[in-house]
């Protein structure tokens, strides 16, 4: 939901972390992030680190560091796959307009590429693994709640945006690309819907569950795909062909929330860990490989962190 502050900035807060991470890089990392309740720890050799995290405002994590800094005029902040550029969604309108604004590669560039028209917003902006586009997904508000309408795929190399209006879209859907960058996906009713980029309906899976959350519902090799398990299975997450939507395997744990993939074995879950939560890796028999980070119950509470994992 916008708001409409009177301008877009780019003020920033810096918040440090331990000043001995930096020199520690062949080593194991505590990384503690002040006042927001969230430690994160960082092993040589992780396939995926933490580029950027949102509590009440999103933060991007300082290059080559294991500092954040706040964004201040941005409602999400989300970094492109192979680092150099990060895509925003702004605070306000531009004119009538709402937009997606992108960051980088250099520290002080900035593109904003108009999108929908007021009183329709953007939301979830995902990029192609190559880095090369964003889908974000465009709602309209009816009552107290945001309804899906459809997307915007944005070229950021031509700086170029396309409003496609899906019918029959599912109010709930959020959309991302497929693996190959040529398809957009989507939960639909009790499955997923494969769209041409003009909106066309490709094909679909039906009874496999809603897409798991993070930045990409399919494993590295784009073989597999996660969801939320359907109803009638007892298991929180089940992984499927992405070709066929063949139910692969069912794995036996309960978690908060799934944030994708950790790599092509292990998956990235939030799970309860005494009073408070842990970011962790699962491997796909449900167990705990890997504790990613550590969540203070207040934090999880009052704000709900999503930490933004990407390749390293």
């Amino acid at each position: 939901m916008k708001t409409l502050p009177l301008l877009v900035g780019l003020a920033v807060l810096g918040i440090a972390a331990p000043s001995a991470a930096a020199s520690r890089l062949d080593d194991p990392v505590d990384i503690e992030i002040p006042h927001v309740g969230v430690t994160l720890h960082e092993q040589p050799g992780d396939p995926k680190r933490v580029a950027a995290f949102a509590t009440d405002k999103p933060y991007l994590r300082d290059k080559d560091a294991d500092t954040f800094t706040a964004k201040k005029g941005f409602v999400e902040l989300i970094p492109a796959p192979k680092g150099g550029r990060a895509v925003g969604l702004s605070t306000t309108y531009a004119g009538n307009r709402d937009s997606v604004i992108v960051i980088g590669p250099g520290p002080r560039q900035s593109v904003r590429i108009k999108t929908v028209k007021q009183p329709l917003v953007t939301d979830a902006p995902y990029w192609t693994r190559d880095g090369g586009k964003v889908v974000v997904t465009i709602q309209r508000k009816s009552g107290k709640k945001w309804l899906a309408q459809g997307f915007v795929t944005v070229d950021v190399r031509a700086r170029k945006a396309r409003t496609v209006t899906v019918p029959g879209v599912a109010k709930d859907a959020y959309f991302e690309w497929s693996p190959d960058g040529r398809s957009l996906v989507s939960s639909y009713k009790d499955g997923v819907r494969f769209y041409r980029p003009n909106g066309q309906v490709e094909r679909t899976f039906t009874g496999i569950g809603a897409l798991a959350g993070g930045e990409d519902a399919f494993s590295p090799s784009g073989k597999q795909l996660v969801t939320y398990c359907p109803a009638r299975y007892d298991e929180d997450l089940c992984l499927w062909d992405a070709s066929s939507g063949k139910l692969g395997k069912r794995v036996n744990v309960q978690v908060n929330r799934s944030w994708g993939w950790w790599d092509e074995d292990h998956l990235l879950a939030v799970v309860k860990q005494g009073g408070a939560y842990q970011v962790v890796a699962l491997d796909l028999q449900g167990q705990t490989t890997q504790v990613l980070a550590d969540i203070t119950a207040a934090s999880w509470k009052k704000n709900e962190p999503y930490l933004v994992y990407t390749p390293s």
